[in-house]
């Protein structure tokens, strides 16, 4: 199988086939060195000449077996040899059979591959740990995983504002800035984060993802710059200075303005901010009951008295077969300056904690391998799982607040999120009714259907509008507040998708709810185009700009294709 690079312009060197064979190729006025390690080709390029095309990049090519016109067939992937010629997700819901898969380092490789993509008329697709649910990275041209772009730069503190920042790589995972930035004279903290450590900094801000930070916003609101290789191959440099509209399309861009390279993330010192943790339960009854109008009250004040709230309901957590009986887990965050807790007690409850990972393995294996088989089992399962999810009360340092689950990687679980704008003026009436039809709809499949689609928890967390024009939480008025309400069910779980498509009609049809866009939505009946007439303006404006930098649409992806149509196909 060809290179992609190789019939548009070959160049001197060697390349190694399946069956061993030595290639040559050659071109003029270029130097270059060849590294051949188990099937991979690092090809690298001096060349003064500006014309040349210049390729430094690593390839990993995964269609082991397939032939092409030239003859030429490469051998397997020299970082998973042992993997399937077809790309898979985290969950595996979503795979394609990308021409070739490329592992940039560097800013030059990237716009390589750029030009290389729009010589050959190939797209290109980015994936940034893979954690997606959507279509947004499938490809079956060019993937480009970003994840050798891990560099961390030094802090800067901008005296005329105030205010740290730091700038990344796009591959940079939240785990190795948070424990970078604890090193840093003085320490410093991203103040709202995902709570998954082994996320890629590019992937959750081209999708918007966000902490349960009121005042955070989404991450990508935390920008003040961000750097990008666009359609071109030309790195472009967005902040709020420059162009404000661009740059609020460029920090949620779906990777459609091109290859995130760079951020800059605004940073707080932790020695003048850390989190009071505070967990308690709460009657469900007293916080979703419908009915009861000082529900919709309660949940408001929650948002106007801490800093960060988020609310866990796992299915069936006390006896009974109504929801009445059950509680719902409330998680507050609050800003101090009090020194993190130090005591004995703590000590173990952190240790046990920071080895959550033997319990999740548990968890999974219930959940994942013998939920589907006993699906009548689903009770007594997340009863466990709230009784074995701890309820603090101390104080931590923020990374250890923000990323209080540690290894949830290792459990693949079903995410569907819709954001909410909380109706102000009627006290979050609507929140309380869109988590009630869930609740209700849970215990109806099991009364009456003996059906246990949601075999884990229904979540939420609210945030203030985020000033991204294709966040799912933007609104005009900078104090709006959302309620991301999400449902999350274990990989294999049996009616998940047809459970949750209901839910989320009512989501969209009854509260104009907006999808996250890397978890399940696009696939669910009448998504797209309600999608469309929600954010109509909004996406006219984002593809002005998307347009600009990507004139030869080498970054455009069936599902935006899709989202631009008046009504689905």
């Amino acid at each position: 199988m060809r290179l992609p690079f190789w019939k548009p312009r070959p160049v001197n060197g060697l390349v190694t086939t399946a069956d061993n064979t030595t290639i040559a190729t050659t071109t003029s006025k270029v130097e270059q060195h060849l590294k051949l390690e188990e099937g991979a080709v690092h090809i690298g390029i001096n060349s003064s000449d500006p014309d040349a095309f210049v390729l430094d990049l690593s390839i990993q090519n995964i269609h082991n077996e397939e032939q092409r016109d030239d003859g030429v067939q490469l051998s397997a992937s020299n970082t998973q040899p042992s993997t399937p010629s077809t790309w898979f997700n985290w969950l595996g819901n979503q795979h394609s059979s990308p021409t070739a898969v490329f592992h940039p380092s560097t800013l030059e490789e990237l716009q390589s591959i750029v030009l290389q993509a729009r010589q050959c008329q190939k797209r290109i697709r980015c994936v940034a740990g893979a954690f997606s649910m959507s279509s947004i990275s499938k490809t079956d041209d060019y993937l480009v995983d970003t994840k050798f772009l891990s560099s961390i730069y030094k802090p800067a503190f901008d005296q005329e504002r105030n205010l740290w920042t730091v700038p990344v790589q796009s591959g940079v995972s939240i785990k190795a800035l948070d424990d970078y930035l604890r090193n840093h004279d003085p320490p410093l903290a991203i103040p709202s984060n995902v709570f998954l450590e082994s996320a890629l900094y590019g992937g959750i801000v081209a999708i918007g993802a966000h902490g349960a930070e009121i005042n955070g916003r989404c991450l990508s609101d935390q920008l003040t710059e961000i750097t990008i290789v666009d359609g071109t191959g030309t790195l472009q440099t967005f902040n709020a200075d420059k162009d404000p509209i661009e740059f609020s399309a460029a920090c949620v861009n779906l990777g459609l303005l091109g290859i995130i390279y760079t951020l800059t993330l605004k940073v707080v010192p932790m020695a003048s901010f850390r989190y009071r943790a505070f967990d308690y339960d709460v009657p469900y009854n007293e916080l979703f009951d419908p009915l009861r109008k000082e529900c919709g009250h309660r949940l408001k004040s929650l948002t106007q008295e801490n800093a960060c709230v988020e609310l866990f309901y796992f299915p069936f957590n006390h006896t009974g077969n109504c929801r009445c009986n059950d509680h719902v887990r409330v998680k507050t965050l609050n800003p101090t300056q009090q020194l993190p807790t130090t005591n004995s007690w703590f000590r173990e409850l952190h240790h046990w904690m920071a080895n959550q990972a033997h319990i999740l393995r548990l968890f999974k294996i219930a959940v994942v391998n013998l939920l589907p088989y006993w699906p009548s089992w689903t009770p007594f399962i997340t009863r466990l799982m709230y009784r074995f999810t701890p309820m603090l009360d101390c104080v931590q340092e923020i990374p250890d607040a923000l990323h209080f689950l540690k290894n949830a990687q290792i459990f693949p679980t079903w995410l569907v999120e819709f954001s909410i704008k909380c109706d102000d003026d009627d006290d979050y009436a609507n929140v309380v009714r869109a988590w009630d039809h869930v609740t209700q709809m849970v215990y109806e499949a099991a009364n009456e259907r003996n059906e246990y689609p949601l075999s884990v928890a229904l979540e939420g967390r609210f945030s203030k509008a985020s000033r991204c024009i294709m966040s799912p939480m933007y609104d005009e008025d900078p104090e709006a507040v959302f309620f991301s309400i999400e449902l999350v069910s274990g990989k294999n779980t049996q009616g998940f998708f047809e459970f949750s498509e209901k839910i989320a009609k009512i989501w969209m049809e009854q509260y104009g709810g907006l999808p996250h866009w890397g978890k399940v939505w696009e696939d669910y009946e009448g998504a797209m185009t309600h999608v469309r007439s929600q954010m109509r303006s909004r996406l006219d404006t984002f593809d002005q700009v998307r347009r600009r930098y990507d004139p030869k649409e080498v970054f455009l992806m069936p599902m935006y294709e899709r989202l631009l149509q008046e009504t689905e196909k």
